[in-house]
């Protein structure tokens, strides 16, 4: 976990790292955008894994790696399921 005040490059260097070490092998979620809410609904965090999975699917080995994925993904307590249409066409289905 990384704590900081506001605006001194937390985000950055986390991505930084990531890229350096895994560049293909991470999601991103930025969560600022649920700040004011006061909470994080399943619903809203689903899109917002969707979205960052969407970023990097336009990599042809993410999207190999993801297809191979029967079933769904649990991350912390969230579960997420796939589901591969005809030709590798892949969708979050929420």
């Amino acid at each position: 976990m990384v704590f900081g005040f506001r605006r001194v490059g937390k985000s950055s260097l986390i991505k930084a790292v990531l890229n350096e070490y895994a560049p293909s092998n991470y999601f991103y979620i930025d969560l600022r955008r649920f700040e004011e809410g006061g909470y994080v609904s399943y619903r809203d965090f689903v899109k917002a894994l969707e979205d960052s999975i969407n970023a990097r699917v336009r990599s042809r080995r993410l999207l190999s790696i993801l297809s191979r994925i029967r079933g769904g993904v649990s991350i912390s307590g969230f579960r997420v399921s796939f589901s591969w249409g005809g030709r590798d066409r892949g969708g979050c289905v929420c």
